[in-house]
């Protein structure tokens, strides 16, 4: 998924470091999409031990749905031909509000 470049795949020689498509065939949309498939067969088992926490696995899946979702609106919707996910990033987003954790005495909870 850290994919910043549309030619990583060919330098790493590895069909899962190209860019995303829309494309239904694409082994990475197919691989997301058996994932959520996973999540969810996972979260059915409701198993005492083993598992990630509530909040861990709903972050985990909407995640990933919301990559497929992005995917397919920038290629259907704005024409784009590829889309490459490292460049959706927010460290300069989270580097904003450390600053302001910071400020209030690094409490995890902040208030503006």
């Amino acid at each position: 998924m850290n994919v910043k470049t549309m030619f990583k795949g060919i330098h790493q020689k590895s069909e899962f470091m190209n860019p995303l498509t829309a494309d239904d065939s694409d082994p990475k949309i197919i691989f997301l999409n058996q994932f959520l498939n996973w999540l969810d067969a996972w979260e059915s088992m409701k198993c005492s031990t083993g598992m990630l926490t509530k909040e861990t696995h709903a972050a985990l899946k909407q995640t990933t749905y919301s990559i497929l979702k992005l995917t397919r609106y920038c290629v259907e919707e704005l024409g784009m031909k590829y889309i490459l996910p490292g460049k959706i990033q927010t460290e300069s987003l989270e580097a904003h509000f450390g600053k302001y954790r910071q400020l209030s005495g690094s409490q995890y909870h902040i208030s503006m």
